[in-house]
């Protein structure tokens, strides 16, 4: 015959869950912005987040120093493209009279672009012009 006992406080009580956070009430974000944020809140996604900020600098540089310095007519494209995608997410930030994560994020991603585009530049990457 068995003997029904209440659950213990620990079997009561709800799985917890590694991670998991409730968001703060004073930068409640959502769609992407949300996504970007939860780079920057996890500890554990910061080397992610250099790594893809190093990869986009990267090519940001390259697209820049071909398309201005070479002439490439392909990198002029893609810079015009970027640049429009650039242009829109900004906009629309600042219509909402704010500068929003992902409008912060293409600032520096463009002043490092820059930036590194002049040391290519400077070190003759691509030989003397």
């Amino acid at each position: 015959m068995e003997r029904e006992t209440e659950p213990t406080p620990a079997e009561r009580s709800e799985p917890v869950q590694v991670g998991a956070r409730e968001p703060d009430r004073g930068e409640e974000q959502s769609g992407f912005e949300g996504h970007l944020a939860e780079f920057f809140r996890d500890s554990a996604l910061w080397p992610v987040l250099v790594a893809a900020g190093g990869i986009f600098v990267t090519l940001g540089a390259t697209v820049l120093v071909l398309a201005v310095r070479e002439r490439n007519l392909f990198a002029m494209a893609a810079l015009v493209i970027v640049l429009v995608v650039s242009a829109d997410v900004t906009i629309r930030d600042l219509s909402r009279r704010r500068l929003g994560l992902a409008s912060g994020i293409l600032v520096a991603l463009w002043t490092l672009s820059a930036m590194a585009a002049y040391g290519i530049v400077r070190l003759g990457v691509f030989g003397p012009r």
